[in-house]
């Protein structure tokens, strides 16, 4: 498998509306579906959630999708300038060829190499931890028994993504291809359940078109992705 597919990792969720409230009506970001919490006045120590690796149908020769955790920590709030970690699915078709491979950040830098190959249908654990001590990213295959770790700097994190990202396939991100339905279960946010940390509630929507959707909780901590559009 070419790791070319995926050197670019996971596209930081460029949101449009986003406010501090929370709202049962989803607001729209053009890279992302899913939910977000922010705590910029506490810190985000440890987020993990369970992905069921998708099918992916290939339609173009270069488009993916990325199920995934994200922390972002040392915000500027004035400027938004940050540092991202996390790890996820790279779900791609590259040359017409459907992939699925892991893929991790640390303080935005994409480790070069111990990647991990998954198949549709595999259960996947994604957690992510960041203290003023260090930065931890770990992705579990429960379906193989599968694991890898990496590890950084310690910071300080504010705010966390949980859902489908946007990835860069050949150089080219956003592009999407359709996918079966994405089921996120057992989100924490700082071992407490995800509805519980106040969260906002993504569609990934770009011109008007809504390319995916996130559902809403089910039980505090689950949720599900639907893909609508290529886009």
């Amino acid at each position: 498998m070419k790791r070319s597919a995926f050197v670019a990792a996971l596209s930081a969720a460029a949101m449009l509306g986003t406010t501090s409230a929370s709202f049962a009506a989803p607001m729209h970001s053009t890279t992302f579906a899913g939910y977000e919490v922010s705590k910029p006045n506490a810190h985000i120590k440890h987020v993990t959630a369970t992905f069921v690796v998708p099918t992916i149908t290939c339609e173009h020769k270069s488009g993916g999708v990325g199920p995934s955790v994200l922390v972002y920590s040392n915000v500027n709030l004035r400027t938004g300038a940050h540092r991202t970690s996390g790890a996820g699915i790279g779900i791609a078709c590259e040359g017409g060829q459907a992939l699925y491979q892991s893929v991790f950040i640390v303080n935005d830098r994409a480790p070069a190499s111990g990647e991990i190959t998954f198949s549709p249908g595999d259960v996947v654990i994604v957690s992510v931890g960041v203290t003023r001590a260090a930065t931890r990213v770990t992705i579990e295959d429960a379906t193989t028994g599968t694991s890898k770790t990496h590890s950084g700097a310690g910071k300080v994190a504010s705010e966390t993504f949980i859902g489908d990202n946007s990835i860069n396939v050949d150089g080219v991100s956003g592009k999407l291809d359709p996918f079966t339905r994405t089921h996120v279960t057992n989100v924490l946010v700082d071992s407490r359940p995800l509805g519980v940390n106040h969260p906002h509630r993504f569609w990934w929507v770009r011109h008007g078109t809504t390319l995916v959707t996130a559902s809403a909780l089910q039980a505090e901590e689950n949720f599900t992705l639907t893909f609508r559009n290529s886009g």
